[in-house]
């Protein structure tokens, strides 16, 4: 498997042209992954998020986080984010523990400060359950949903864990065509205040 670095200058997303423009048009180009750090960053990740929708890019993007994860010794994060039309609620924090549990039909009493969307679709929450059972997330990692703008929503997740490496597919939900990069993935590279892993899958 191919890894293109690129690094980014902190004052590249005040610029109309140029260095972002040269992030874009190298991770359309590539068959490659493509991993974008910003200027200033010296700590080594302390998590790393898996940012996944479903797509079929959501099984690598899990496989090669976990594979990071185990490898650094850092705890895992899967982030699902639902559009703003799904409804108002608060962010659903559960452990992989849970999920998993849950998948075999049993019931599990979430903690305090857990909350539960009563809008979120059977299907969706079926689905991130069994994301995390086949790709063997352990019982210290979690899984989150938030409601909001996905790239907002996923540099939010991951300024709050500290230094965190966002990991994404480059291409999602959004069936943005083979040889292009999606929305999401485009705004966390070029603009991403954190280290962020493209992963390509042609």
């Amino acid at each position: 498997t191919e890894l293109l670095v690129l690094g980014r200058r902190s004052d590249a997303n005040r610029i109309c042209v140029g260095e972002p423009n040269v992030i874009e048009r190298a991770a359309r180009r590539t068959d490659a992954s493509v991993l974008v750090v910003p200027e200033g960053t010296s700590s080594a990740p302390e998590r790393i998020i898996a940012a996944v929708d479903e797509s079929w890019f959501a099984p690598q993007v899990v496989r090669v986080a976990s594979r990071l994860a185990r490898m650094h010794e850092i705890p895992l994060s899967v982030l699902h984010v639902l559009p703003p039309t799904t409804g108002a609620y608060e962010r659903v924090i559960r452990s992989a523990k849970h999920l998993v549990v849950e998948a075999r039909g049993k019931t599990v009493r979430a903690p305090d400060r857990v909350g539960v969307p009563s809008s979120l679709a059977p299907s969706t929450m079926r689905w991130l359950m069994q994301l995390g059972h086949e790709h063997s997330v352990p019982r210290h990692d979690t899984t989150e949903v938030a409601v909001g703008d996905p790239a907002r929503e996923i540099v939010r997740t991951a300024m709050e864990h500290g230094p965190s490496l966002v990991v994404v597919g480059m291409r999602g939900a959004d069936e943005a065509p083979v040889g292009s990069i999606g929305a999401v993935a485009r705004e966390l590279l070029t603009r991403g205040p954190m280290p962020v892993l493209a992963v390509n899958a042609t």
